[in-house]
């Protein structure tokens, strides 16, 4: 599969989502308001319209989770038909380069921030991030200046879900790693449910621990695994009409929206959660099948690709800038906005190409040449 540029506009999409939410959140919070769900009835109707709308960040990484999924589990089936087998080895140092260069350079600076003392943080942060557990992390243990470390969650999630999942293509056959991830997804909105009765004070990470909240990911990679299928060929032929992917959107961004923000009965909501999920890996499904029609065409814009090349830079640096403790003239609008787009430059154009530029000239060429997992 060739790279569509479709693909990087819908990363824009989810990156633009995040920060929408972030940095609203902090414009507001200036000005005495906060972005709440618990607000919205008290709030004027344009100003809940924007929160409604723009307060969705949440989406936006589950876009994030849901191409992820797809995309390496795509990579992951044709490296096993091409070589007859995958490298777990090279997998993971693939992996590697993508995250972590990056994501160090973040953490250093935020380690840099912390020996100035412009920023506090404890033990129990730096073991999460670098232990990428994040996601399991007690919120009544986090400081203040936590949070700039808070979005971790996200990557914890994929990195839990990425040590376990390359591994069952070697252990298994595809028809089997096809039936547990089928089995995953019908069961998740069911483990949500368990988890809330075992363990009600983690009810507010649902979407964030790997247990309840990777088959946000596993959607993405069951569409790669049935990707080349007659019923998902059929399916996408029937569902031709600009008009199925407008209802999916208008189900993850109106309707399920909607029902969340008034906290419309938190039984369904484990189970719309799911339908989440789905509805995003159908509208990576149908871009892909007609990347001629206008959304596709109007996602291929360039500042959109080029926001989604940086969306991985953009997201690790926003949470310093958009952050409501950060009180400095970095943090407030519209500074903070450029602030975060530049450092998200300098990262992507001096960490993130050139290493991903090495790594596809030596790694794949190691690939190719090896004849031992």
């Amino acid at each position: 599969m060739k790279r569509l540029p479709c693909l990087d506009g819908l990363r824009a999409v989810a990156i633009l989502l995040v920060l929408s939410q972030h940095f609203l959140n902090s414009f507001l919070y200036r000005f005495g308001d906060s972005i709440s769900s618990h607000e919205l009835g008290k709030s004027p109707a344009i100003l809940g319209g924007i929160r409604f709308f723009m307060g969705n960040g949440g989406l936006g990484v589950r876009i994030f989770f849901a191409l992820s999924g797809f995309l390496i589990t795509y990579l992951l089936i044709k490296e096993q038909r091409q070589f007859g087998y995958i490298s777990i080895r090279s997998f993971y140092i693939r992996r590697f380069l993508r995250i972590f260069p990056a994501l160090f350079f973040y953490l250093f600076f935020v380690i840099f921030l912390s020996l100035l003392g412009l920023i506090q943080l404890n033990s129990n942060d730096w073991i999460c991030s670098f232990g990428f557990c994040w996601n399991y992390r007690n919120a009544k243990e986090m400081a203040d200046h936590s949070v700039f470390l808070e979005h971790f969650w996200s990557l914890s999630l994929e990195e839990q879900f990425y040590f376990i999942w390359p591994i069952l293509f070697v252990v298994l056959p595809v028809k089997q790693i096809r039936r547990i991830g089928l089995a995953w997804i019908l069961c998740a909105p069911w483990l949500r449910l368990v988890s809330d009765y075992l363990w009600p004070e983690a009810k507010p990470f649902d979407r964030k621990m790997f247990h309840t909240g990777a088959d946000a990911i596993l959607v993405g990679a069951i569409l790669a695994l049935y990707w080349e299928s007659t019923p998902v060929q059929k399916m996408y032929r029937f569902t031709r009409s600009a008009w199925w992917p407008a209802l999916a959107v208008s189900w993850f961004m109106g309707l399920s929206r909607y029902l969340e923000w008034n906290e419309w009965n938190t039984t369904f909501l484990r189970f719309t959660w799911s339908l989440d999920h789905l509805s995003i890996s159908f509208l990576i499904g149908w871009l892909l099948t007609y990347p001629e029609n206008r959304l596709a065409r109007i996602l291929e814009q360039p500042t959109l690709r080029h926001l989604g090349l940086i969306s991985y830079s953009l997201y690790l640096w926003q949470q310093i800038f958009s952050s409501k403790v950060n009180l400095h003239w970095s943090g407030d609008f519209p500074y903070n906005i450029v602030l975060c787009l530049l450092m998200a430059e300098f990262s992507y154009f001096l960490i993130e190409k050139p290493i991903l530029r090495w790594r596809n000239r030596h790694i794949e060429r190691a690939d190719e040449k090896s004849t031992i997992l």
